[in-house]
């Protein structure tokens, strides 16, 4: 058998067990908790699909899950095979059911023979593919619901659990004689004995007394049963008419009733257009449950054997390969040295990073990492403090090779593809050691990846299709990028600094911790003893004359004639400079700025005209578009008129992952609000996406912004991204949960709606890995990821550059940290302006003005730091 594989699909939990006959004494007390039988998943590259797996997996611990994307096998291919499977979901994807490129092979799946049927669950594009292919016919909705919760209204019918057989009254306009003749025949399951007696009741009595139009059948509103789920779609079927499909559920809004589930009469298949896997979907763990004991119930009379699976579905096997090889994971550490407190010391010490950044003349080194919590809930501040192994990691797209800066000579490290996963993984691996520190940094890297590095690294690509045409035109999405990035221009997509030495600031008990990767390294006896000097005294001028080294390191060829150099000089000389910059001294902050220039108002609201068409014809959910501002400046980037900006950016605009970077002629500030990922030794990972922003004034205070934040709008921005990641979770992490859903969080100059989600990663995974699958930040692409990418690369046409990236750090003691970058400005030190990033969610609830003001809002919370007050152009 030759299986055609793509090389972006994905089969999962691949199995091969024992067959077992489907016979009524084998399968008569079959309990959901043991069954081990085979669910295939079709996924039209959506970005929910293995939500709906994780929901399946709760339902069914024991189920083998198979995943395959709809265009990855042909029917040829496919068909034979089918017989292995106990039953199917054909997922929810993004686009249209009449275009073949969208749709795959789902139709086929609808037109089996009966001597092949397979008992089929569709959801959203699913349901969709199976109305139309029975005759129903597709609705433009005039208002798209993505992310938005309905209450939904259900009939009764073993997918909603126990019921009593009714008849019901004919509605006169909806069904003609012979329809009313077929609501009378015997459904395929309508023998009680067909199915197990513990189906799961869903749904609640409904108590409204406004009388409701009902396709199809009329029943007094006492018997009615309200369901709350999420919907996501642009379109909708409509089913009158058609003999062959019974309606189950519809929603009552704007559009009128909009049918929300439905199944074939005579045949195993089901639909419905709401997301059951959604985590504001009520009872989907029920319905799943339902399903499979519908589908038990038909196996067993239509379909007794169960045929083995061929080895072949392992060739289609993508899950994530773990970075890390599984010997590695076993072996015992290369650091074989003991680790003694002489590694760290810890202080009790009031300081911040920026103070203690200048008294060790950080600050004026031509590389420098700092990252810095200066509001809540951020705690740890970081310093990197240079060493002899100290190097700067770079990597430009399209290189196939990473280059290490040291202080004195430089190599290259060649890669097979433009992965440095791999690399990164197993150099931190090298450090592995049993670390006594209980902070979450020890040593390891600082730094960024750009936002068309997760991109690349994605596998991500532009299709260009007709509707109802099957070729695709592919190219690599970052091919536009290129062709406009001249090659003697190109900037690095990965820029990090490796640090032995550190120290680290707990701002919540004030402990400092100072540390080194060194064995025996005299420099934390050093320097901690410098600390705490300068915290007793409190002066600078009576500081004994000890020595402290610090290396500079650059790049040899940087543009500003950055040296390199050891300096080692006495902590008096160190203290006494340290003064001249004070931290509250924001007058030496002169940035020669001469013009800002704001995004095209006009070119913006084209964009998000642009972005709601797409969404109306189903191609996306939602759409983060960004822009960006270009502060022009006459000044070069010099350590200190960095350092001035940054200090200026965290009084300006406190954020708990702030930070501040100077590494290989780039500069960047950052005053960022959002984790993306950060990860723990024993594999807790957090992600914290925000989706929901209003301007903070006098007139607002928290609780009015937790009712003003609690819109349709708002809450469908930050759904939809929330189910978004906990679907690019669920391949990697166990125990995915939200602990925190949909909560209002103040910052200096915003409102925000911020959720909590959190998982465990456990080997042979790591965060690592959890970080390289889950790039492209959600909360910057929008949903699905896959399709949003693609759109934004043609709506925004410009490269986002380090902003909507990730800067953060990889510690040897196996932890990680890494925000959004976002509220942030940049700089490459060959051009003569700095950048800053801002944009929004689109939906159709969008309103341009309203979101031409929150990108402009955005903005406003790092423009202050250029305060000249320049000539400020929006054009």
């Amino acid at each position: 058998m030759h299986l055609k594989i793509d090389e972006e699909s994905s089969v999962s939990n691949i199995f091969l067990s024992s067959e077992v006959p489907r016979t009524p004494e084998n399968m008569k007390n079959i309990d959901a908790m043991s069954w081990e039988g085979r669910v295939l998943v079709v996924d039209s590259y959506d970005s929910y699909i293995f939500n709906i797996c994780c929901l399946i997996e709760k339902a069914l611990p024991k189920a083998k899950i198979f995943v395959i994307r709809n265009n990855q096998l042909d029917m040829e291919t496919l068909i034979p095979q089918l017989s292995a499977f106990d039953w199917c979901v054909l997922g929810p994807g993004p686009g249209s059911p009449i275009c073949s490129a969208d749709i795959g092979i789902l139709p086929a799946i609808w037109a089996l023979p009966d001597t092949q049927l397979l008992p089929t669950l569709g959801i959203c594009l699913g349901m969709q593919t199976m109305c139309l292919h029975f005759g129903g016919r597709l609705q433009r909705l005039i208002h798209p619901a993505h992310g938005i919760i309905t209450a939904i209204d259900l009939i009764p019918d073993p997918l909603f659990g126990k019921h009593k057989k009714k008849q019901y009254k004919s509605n006169s306009h909806c069904l003609n004689k012979d329809q009313q003749q077929r609501n009378v025949l015997d459904d395929l399951y309508s023998d009680p004995d067909d199915l197990c007696s513990d189906l799961e009741d869903i749904g609640d009595i409904s108590n409204n007394t406004q009388e409701q139009e009902i396709p199809n059948n009329t029943k007094s509103q006492n018997e009615l049963k309200k369901l709350t789920v999420v919907r996501y779609h642009s379109f909708s079927v409509n089913i009158d008419g058609i003999h062959e499909l019974k309606a189950l559920a519809w929603a009552n809004d704007t559009d009128g009733p909009v049918l929300m589930a439905a199944r074939h009469r005579q045949k195993p298949f089901y639909g419905m257009q709401y997301h059951p896997e959604s985590l504001f979907s009520m009872q989907g763990k029920s319905l799943i449950l339902n399903f499979w004991r519908i589908a038990i119930a038909f196996n067993r009379k239509h379909r007794p054997h169960r045929t083995p699976l061929s080895n072949d579905w392992y060739y289609l096997d993508q899950k994530p390969v773990p970075l890390l090889a599984s010997d590695k994971m076993h072996n015992k550490t290369k650091m074989t040295e003991q680790v003694e407190e002489k590694h760290f010391q810890v202080l009790q010490l009031d300081i911040s990073a920026v103070e203690i950044a200048e008294y060790l003349q950080l600050n004026k080194l031509p590389y420098n990492a700092i990252m810095e919590s200066t509001a809540k809930p951020g705690k740890f501040s970081i310093l990197g403090v240079p060493s002899d192994g100290h190097y700067a990691l770079t990597y430009t797209y399209p290189d196939r090779y990473l280059v290490k800066t040291y202080s004195d000579r430089e190599e290259k490290i060649t890669l097979e593809t433009i992965n440095a996963w791999n690399w990164i993984s197993n150099e931190l691996y090298k450090w592995k050691a049993d670390y006594k520190q209980t902070v979450p940094f020890c040593g390891g890297f600082i730094g960024y990846f750009s936002y068309e590095y997760c991109v690349y690294t994605a596998n991500i690509r532009n299709k260009t299709r007709k509707a109802n045409d099957t070729t695709e035109k592919t190219e690599p999405v970052n091919t536009d990028y290129i062709t406009c990035n001249k090659i003697q221009n190109k900037q690095p997509d990965v820029n990090l600094l490796f640090y032995e030495r550190s120290i680290v600031i707990d701002t919540v008990t004030k402990k400092v911790i100072v540390q080194s990767l060194i064995y025996n390294d005299p420099w934390v006896v050093e320097t901690a003893a410098f600390l705490k000097k300068i915290a007793k005294n409190n002066v600078h001028n009576s500081i004994h004359n000890t020595t402290i080294s610090t290396k500079l390191s650059s790049s040899k060829n940087n543009s500003h004639n950055e040296t390199s150099n050891i300096q080692t000089s006495s902590i008096q000389d160190l203290a006494q400079n340290s003064c001249s910059n004070s931290i509250q001294d924001l007058s030496q902050n002169s940035t020669h700025i001469t013009q800002i220039i704001f995004p095209n108002k006009k070119e913006y609201f084209e964009k998000i005209k642009a972005a709601q068409d797409y969404i109306s014809n189903g191609e996306s959910y939602e759409l983060c578009l960004t822009s960006t501002a270009r502060i022009i400046s006459s000044k070069s980037c010099t350590p200190a008129n960095d350092w001035g900006l940054y200090k200026r950016l965290r009084t300006l605009n406190p954020a708990p992952y702030a930070g501040y970077l100077r590494l290989n002629n780039v500069t960047l500030l950052s005053s960022s609000p959002e984790r993306f990922l950060s990860w723990s030794r024993d594999g807790l990972c957090e992600l914290r996406p925000i989706k929901g922003t209003i301007r903070k004034d006098s007139s607002i205070d928290l609780e009015k912004a937790k009712v003003l934040l609690k819109t349709p709008k708002l809450y469908a921005e930050n759904l939809m991204i929330l189910d978004l990641i906990r679907n690019d979770l669920y391949q990697i992490a166990n125990d995915i949960h939200v602990p925190m859903p949909m909560q209002v969080e103040e910052y200096q100059t915003l409102y925000q709606l911020v959720s909590v989600v959190q998982g465990t990663v456990r080997p042979p995974y790591t965060g690592i890995d959890m970080l390289a699958h889950a790039l492209p930040p959600g909360s910057m692409t929008g949903a699905p990821k896959k399709r949003s990418v693609e759109l934004l690369n043609k709506l925004e046409k410009n490269k986002r550059n380090i902003y909507s990236g990730v800067f953060g750090y990889f510690s040897v003691s196996g932890e990680g940290d890494w925000s959004v970058i976002i509220r942030s400005a940049f700089r490459y030190h060959n051009e003569n302006h700095w950048s800053i990033g801002a944009g929004g969610a689109i939906t159709t609830l969008s309103n341009s003005e309203d979101e031409w003001d929150e990108m402009i809002l955005k903005l406003q919370s790092v423009l202050p730091i250029f305060t000249n007050e320049p000539e400020t152009k929006i054009t």
